[in-house]
């Protein structure tokens, strides 16, 4: 698998299971969002998890799609925000990006990976969203060139 592939696996596995489901701010001036004044010391909540489901932004939101992040895309900037935006996103976004696509290329180089029949994936949101339960897979070695 190339690695532009694991790149845009990874963006599409951190649209559906973003690592901080939401993000909270305190606005310093009175916003008027939708005709509707927020006032200035509000505590607004951008919530990324309900954002990556919207059909505003993703065609078949709950599907996973990796090609939706080819390099063309008219997407709306503000509708992926998984390490959060802005002057307060995350300081170990890039090394975090770096990381995994590193030790995805590894795995996936080595490893066939499928979720066991019948198993279903729930997430509880404990400041990061994470599996509730155990995620049994199988696991195979890739055949060929390893």
């Amino acid at each position: 698998m190339h690695a532009f592939i694991y790149f845009k696996v990874l963006k599409e596995s951190l649209r559906l299971a973003p690592p901080v489901v939401a993000i909270q701010r305190n606005n310093t001036e009175d916003l008027i969002v939708n005709g509707v004044k927020i006032p200035a010391g509000s505590n607004i909540e951008l919530n990324n998890y309900a954002l990556s489901r919207d059909q505003r932004f993703w065609d078949e939101p709950e599907t996973f799609k990796p090609e939706r992040f080819k390099a063309e895309t008219n997407r709306n900037p503000y509708a992926y925000f998984p390490f959060a935006l802005g002057p307060r996103v995350c300081i170990g976004q890039h090394f975090a990006m770096i990381e995994a696509k590193v030790i995805m290329s590894k795995i996936f180089q080595a490893f066939n990976f499928s979720l066991v029949p019948g198993v279903e994936l729930r997430c509880i949101n404990d400041m990061t969203l994470q599996p509730l339960d155990k995620t049994p897979l199988y696991l195979t070695l890739r055949k060929g060139d390893n």
